[in-house]
């Protein structure tokens, strides 16, 4: 009878560990960082959006924003201490491609990296503004090789390119105890023709310029 008391309580302490969710895993702090929204901010024209179109000429950078809550992992017990609060310190996006051709610098742009300062007190929500696609981005490949030139300049090509933006904050609570947070972007890469350029091409066309040569007459004696 012991060794089946042993073993029974050796099998609920397995399916006890079994249950627990992955969120309660991930960190070893008493929150989470949560990512409830994430949106748009396009460089040229600031249009914002629940993914992104991104012109690569003229050359803007691109910019995200995300907002995201400091929850308590027990919520029966009073978590409202400031040593509870999280800074998010930086971020990473990484792009990749659903056909699964995800070579950085020639499938996909490379990945970025950068710093970030803001302060998220636990049980509350906050905005973060930060560059998902820098300038450089657009002045390699793979993005310069969608650029289009034609006779009228640059712009309105053919070729698109869509990618997923996997992004990741970094965070750490008063107490020291890293957290992180991901979530994903969808962006679309082309050279965009402008209005601009649209008009110009249809006033380019519609003009037509004829010219009459007359040949000499001879005279006649």
């Amino acid at each position: 009878m012991k060794r089946f008391g042993l073993s029974a309580l050796a099998v609920a302490a397995l399916s006890f560990n079994a249950c627990v969710p992955d969120y309660l895993e991930t960190n070893n702090s008493q929150v989470i960082l949560r990512i409830t929204k994430v949106s748009s901010e396009s460089g040229e024209d600031e249009e914002e959006g629940d993914f992104l179109l991104s012109d690569i000429v003229p050359v803007f950078n691109d910019n995200a924003i995300i907002t995201v809550q400091v929850v308590p992992k027990n919520p029966t017990i009073e978590a409202n201490s400031p040593f509870n609060d999280v800074m998010i310190e930086r971020y990473e996006v990484r792009y990749f491609r659903s056909d699964g051709h995800n070579q950085e610098g020639v499938d996909v742009p490379f990945r970025i990296t950068g710093p970030l300062g803001t302060l998220i007190p636990v049980n509350a929500e906050g905005d973060i503004a930060f560059v998902v696609v820098r300038h450089s981005a657009k002045l390699e490949p793979p993005l310069r090789n969608l650029r289009t030139v034609t006779n009228l300049g640059t712009g309105g090509g053919l070729d698109i390119l869509t990618v997923n933006a996997d992004i990741t904050l970094h965070g750490r609570t008063t107490r020291g105890e890293g957290v992180t947070a991901s979530a994903r972007l969808q962006i679309t890469f082309a050279d965009f023709a402008d209005d601009t350029q649209a008009s110009t091409t249809v006033a380019t066309s519609s003009t037509t310029t004829t010219t009459t040569t007359l040949s000499p007459q001879r005279t006649v004696n």
